[in-house]
């Protein structure tokens, strides 16, 4: 009896502390879910970490420092590359010299910069090289007037095939030609390469000439073909005409007498031909004046060297440039004035100071005499002469 009466009692307490329970767990029923929910992710976020980390406890991971780096030198390498392989591309395919120059020294920074890392560290950021680095550098270096002159030829190439006139081809042959040929930046041997380039192509385009020369009426006949079928056609003396008549100048501009004489000597040579073709082509007559025919044999005459008057006057008997047929005159007159000369140049050293007006009567000379021995005294370069009131005394030069 008295342990049923326990029992109740028991029984009795538990009920009251579990209602007592459910009067607490109702009033902070709220409280009580969310702190149950906190646990509840805790427990899920530590599951879920514990499952990520690897099984091996014993692999450390790189500092994010370190990662960071490479990835960023991985990112440079991968820079200089494309900038390597698109400047080769463009120096073996551009058709713009600039452009073939810039990329050509943009290429060789790189390499020197790519030439810094092994073929190791290479390999090991996951570049793959076809050659070492030295190698392509050394091969660039190597080849560089190649490469350049080939740059040349394409863009010579490209100028000229933009352009449908030859006129034009050719403005655009010499633009090229005066933009580089001082271009400090390519080599001497590349700069004389686009010279002769340049005249080689132009050769092409320039106006096709086509020439012949008379040998017998001495002319030049040009003709001259354009671009689509224009032409010119031109017809001017040959050197021979144009030469004679340099030298017939020459004799009359010249004031020195010996310069005179030279032209006239360079003149003899040519006199028989250019007589022949004045009696051929000019009426079967000489023109009025021939300076090396009337000049000469005078000027030899005024020196008093004699055997070069007759040597002159052979020459243009012989080159029948005293037609129609008057040498005998010519001899006549020679000879007359030689004679006289001498009476002269006798009495002169004979007489010193004698006076000039005084000489035709110490000559005894008239009529045709008197007008040679004129002309020696005013002319004669064998004689000097000294004022002396309205006449001048005479003394040998």
């Amino acid at each position: 009896m008295a342990k049923n009466t326990k029992k109740k009692g028991s029984f009795i307490i538990e009920a009251i502390v579990i209602l007592i329970l459910l009067g607490i767990i109702q009033e902070y029923f709220t409280v009580i879910i969310i702190v149950v929910a906190v646990f509840l992710i805790l427990a899920l976020l530590y599951a879920y970490s514990s499952h990520k980390k690897p099984h091996n406890s014993n692999i450390v991971q790189p500092p994010y420092s370190q990662v960071s780096s490479r990835s960023l030198e991985k990112e440079q390498i991968q820079r200089r590359v494309e900038i390597l392989t698109d400047s080769i591309n463009l120096v073996n395919d551009s058709k713009n010299l600039d452009i073939v120059l810039r990329r050509y020294n943009m290429a060789i920074d790189s390499l020197n910069k790519l030439s810094a890392y092994t073929e190791e560290e290479f390999n090991s950021l996951g570049f793959k090289l076809k050659e070492p680095i030295q190698s392509t550098l050394h091969r660039l270096e190597d080849n560089k007037i190649e490469i350049i002159n080939q740059a040349i030829t394409r863009n010579l190439e490209n100028e000229i095939a933009s352009v449908s006139k030859n006129e034009t081809k050719l403005k655009r042959i010499t633009s090229l030609l005066s933009r580089y040929e001082n271009n400090e930046l390519i080599p001497v041997e590349s700069r004389n390469f686009l010279v002769e380039q340049c005249k080689i192509y132009a050769s092409k385009y320039l106006p096709q000439t086509y020439t012949e020369i008379n040998s017998i009426d001495h002319t030049v006949q040009t003709l001259t073909v354009f671009d689509k079928g224009k032409y010119t056609y031109n017809i001017r003396n040959d050197d021979f005409i144009s030469k004679f008549y340099e030298l017939s100048s020459l004799i009359d501009s010249s004031k020195d007498v010996n310069a005179k004489l030279d032209a006239c000597e360079k003149s003899y040579p040519l006199l028989k031909e250019f007589c022949r073709f004045c009696l051929e082509n000019d009426g079967g007559e000489l023109p009025p004046l021939i300076n090396c025919r009337d000049v000469g044999p005078e000027m030899y005459m005024r020196l008093g060297r004699w055997d070069d008057v007759e040597r002159v006057i052979q020459i243009c008997s012989d080159a029948n440039a005293y037609y129609p047929d008057n040498d005998n005159e010519i001899w006549s007159y020679y000879y007359d004035y030689k004679r006289i000369a001498n009476l002269a140049v006798s009495y002169i050293k004979d007489n010193p100071g004698c006076l000039q007006n005084k000489m035709y009567d110490a000559l005894h000379v008239t009529g045709d005499e008197r007008e040679i021995l004129k002309h020696f005294l005013r002319c004669s370069l064998q004689i000097k002469k000294e004022k002396s009131g309205k006449t001048n005394k005479l003394y040998l030069a």
